[in-house]
């Protein structure tokens, strides 16, 4: 067993970093000493190579939560190279480029390192960043585009599996005797159903015909969704949003479950496309139950920070579902760190897909593991697991449609091989709805490209 010297202050905070690494992902026993007076961290092995992590954060805070500050983010991160590194480079989010390589004895060796990696994980998996980050779009949504990730260029990278890659190796380079875990890249494929059918009843019809002239201006797209209204009524056509026995027919050629995470008709959420009490809404559910596949839970815009909202709306849906609902993803990724997590928490969830941004795709978090997040107000580990949301269908097209379709596919095929690298768990989301459709027909091709990339 290891033994991991810490210093003494904002000591749940470096308890949760080091306990994500150790514990979770790569599942190595060790023993956590405080020690007061000392400035970095200490990894000590059973032959008494020592690894030191120099701490250049946590360290300059004496009070609980004084680091929660805007000035207190990291800039002008600088990326640096060294032997143990699983990539060519990685950012220095906090820390310093330092790395040296010591004889302390004639049989004892010790590696000074200035990244601080703990710090770095820390600040990417709870995302504290957007706590104290004012800026947030019209869904008090923070961006993609306005995080340090995004700004220096590495949202596209699971840096936090870098890190723990790095510390890895460099372990192993001091001679760890202990095994890693062992672990395998496993996709998932996530469905938020916002709609059921693209023509559910005549007004909804009527009123999107409308607004195809009156809030897009496309008489193309008008005429297209009206020759497509008129052929599913005449039954020469499936509705173009009931795609679910396609989904999970491509789930289970590829031997995956789909995951269909519902919404509730329940008086706190407003523009619902369908009614849970809807016939195709209960045979839906029953067929998904019955191929094996997932009902999971999308809670709707005024749940995000609301408990109250959040469990009526799970309370109605589980009324009608036939499986226990332990999962889900918040509707449009609306999202609060860390009030919507521990709500989540609360209200006996098992795992969250929402932590992804709605203008960009890649790694919010940093991970490409699953994870026991982090409540760093109430300073407090959380029984709820984040599986972190990979790509959105529409974070991916509608944000980069000035790309080809095969220039989209190469950044959805570099994610995922990011992924496969670290054999996480890389997670899908392909609304129903983005498939048949006159702004979709032309991307639908890209989700069958995307799954073919699993296996190659």
């Amino acid at each position: 067993m290891i033994t991991i010297l810490c210093p003494d202050n904002n000591w749940t905070e470096r308890n949760y970093s080091i306990d994500i690494i150790f514990t979770e992902f790569l599942a190595i026993e060790y023993q956590l000493k405080r020690q007061d007076g000392l400035r970095n961290y200490e990894i000590i092995l059973t032959n008494k190579n020592k690894l030191i992590i120099q701490d250049h954060f946590f360290s300059n805070f004496n009070a609980d939560l004084e680091y929660l500050n805007i000035n207190n983010l990291p800039d002008d991160i600088q990326f640096t190279r060294n032997r143990f590194l699983p990539e060519n480079d990685i950012p220095i989010i906090y820390g310093t480029s330092e790395f040296k390589i010591k004889e302390r004895s004639s049989d004892t060796k010790e590696i000074v390192c200035g990244i601080d990696i703990f710090a770095s994980v820390f600040f990417m998996l709870t995302r504290w960043e957007e706590y104290v980050c004012e800026e947030k779009d019209q869904l008090q949504r923070f961006s993609g585009k306005s995080s340090i990730a995004f700004k220096n260029n590495f949202l596209h990278r699971p840096v936090v599996n870098e890190y723990c890659e790095f510390l890895w190796n460099m372990l192993v380079f001091l001679g760890i005797e202990a095994k890693r875990k062992p672990r395998i890249f496993t996709p998932y494929l996530t469905h938020d159903v916002d709609y059921i059918l693209k023509w559910y009843n005549f007004y909804t019809s009527m009123r999107a015909l409308v607004a195809d002239i009156i809030k897009k201006g496309s008489l193309k797209a008008f005429f297209y969704n009206m020759s497509d209204y008129f052929k599913t009524k005449l039954k020469k056509k499936e509705d173009p949003f009931d795609t679910f026995d396609y989904l999970m027919d491509i789930s289970e050629l590829h031997g995956l479950n789909s995951h269909f995470f519902f919404m509730s008709d329940f008086s706190t959420r407003s523009s619902i496309g369908y009614k849970l009490s809807h016939p195709f809404v209960g045979n839906l559910m029953h067929k998904i139950t019955s191929r094996g596949h997932y009902i999971g839970f999308h809670p709707g815009l005024k749940t995000y920070d609301n408990p109250e909202n959040w469990k009526k709306e799970l309370d109605y849906l589980q009324s009608f579902s036939p499986q226990k609902i332990l999962s889900g993803r918040q509707h449009c990724l609306q999202f609060e760190v860390p009030t919507t997590w521990q709500i989540w928490n609360d209200l006996g969830m098992e795992w969250d897909s929402s932590l992804s941004y709605d203008d960009e795709p890649g790694f919010r978090t940093g991970s490409c593991y699953t994870y026991s997040v982090f409540n760093f107000l109430k300073r407090e580990k959380l029984r709820l697991k984040e599986k972190p949301l990979t790509i959105m269908d529409k974070s991916l097209v509608f944000h980069h449609n000035n790309l080809s379709n095969k220039q989209l596919e190469e950044i959805a095929k570099n994610l995922v091989a990011n992924v496969k690298k670290y054999n996480g768990d890389f997670v899908l989301l392909w609304h129903n709805s983005c498939f048949d459709t006159y702004e979709w027909e032309k991307y639908k091709g890209i989700f069958i490209k995307i799954i073919e990339s699993f296996n190659k």
